[in-house]
């Protein structure tokens, strides 16, 4: 999973949304951004008066609490539940997030009045049909980055070399070899992922359908592409203690 931090430009966009007062999903006419696609949750109580402000730790537990009814080994919710929200705010690509706050006296796809809304926009967006939220597994050793370092079980890079809760978490498979320093997995000729865990091949899709112009803005177009999107690794490392059936 990506660190999540906070980001000025979604929580704007976010609060464009909210102030138009609509209980649905969508977005505002033009992307302030630099995500594309955007994730979004929505959130409301009512009815409740002006200075009524939500805690913003229970609107996001309150999103959370839907892993109760989340089953990761289908990746399916169970009937009549909604998990969506769960998934939005743990999905793995997810680095930033940004929210907006609104009382809306009425508004459009509701009956409800009074009614304080919260808009929550994430970038990139998560939520991917077919897709996981998240790979289970040791943290931090699949970071999109390819640098394995790790805080609090979040891929982020250390800014502090000496700051001992950010560690280098990074585990090389397929015969890669760990850089130390930089944290990173050399990968053997044919293998790609940040640990080397992936034959580094192309679906069938990739050059028709899927594009290299999406390579940068469609984190499964890179994961189902790596080839055509110039992640396969052509390095044999000078020395690598690896048996040769493993090699194979």
């Amino acid at each position: 999973m990506e660190y999540m931090e906070w980001d000025d430009t979604l929580a704007t966009h976010a609060q464009q949304y909210s102030d138009m007062c609509i209980w649905a999903h969508g977005f505002p006419d033009v992307n302030i951004t630099p995500f594309n696609p955007v994730g979004q949750n929505l959130w409301n109580a009512g009815p409740v008066t002006e200075s009524d402000r939500p805690n913003p730790a229970y609107v996001v537990q309150s999103w959370f609490n839907e892993r109760d009814y989340y089953d990761y080994s289908s990746g399916t919710c169970d009937d009549g539940y909604d998990c969506g929200h769960y998934t939005q705010v743990v999905w793995h690509s997810s680095s930033a997030v940004g929210c907006g706050l609104t009382f809306c006296p009425t508004a459009s796809e509701t009956e409800d009045t009074n009614i304080m809304l919260v808009v929550c926009h994430y970038g990139e967006a998560g939520n991917y049909a077919g897709e996981k939220p998240y790979t289970s597994g040791t943290p931090c050793t699949k970071c999109a980055s390819g640098i394995g370092q790790c805080y609090e079980n979040n891929c982020r890079p250390c800014s502090d070399p000496n700051d001992a809760s950010c560690v280098c978490a990074q585990v090389c498979e397929n015969c890669g070899t760990l850089d130390v320093t930089a944290c990173k997995c050399d990968c053997f000729w044919g293998y790609n992922l940040a640990d080397c865990s992936a034959r580094c091949i192309d679906n069938a899709l990739c050059g028709t359908a899927l594009t290299y112009s999406r390579c940068n803005t469609d984190a499964s177009v890179r994961q189902n592409c790596p080839a055509m999107c110039g992640d396969c690794f052509e390095y044999l490392p000078q020395f690598f203690a690896c048996d040769a059936d493993t090699a194979d």
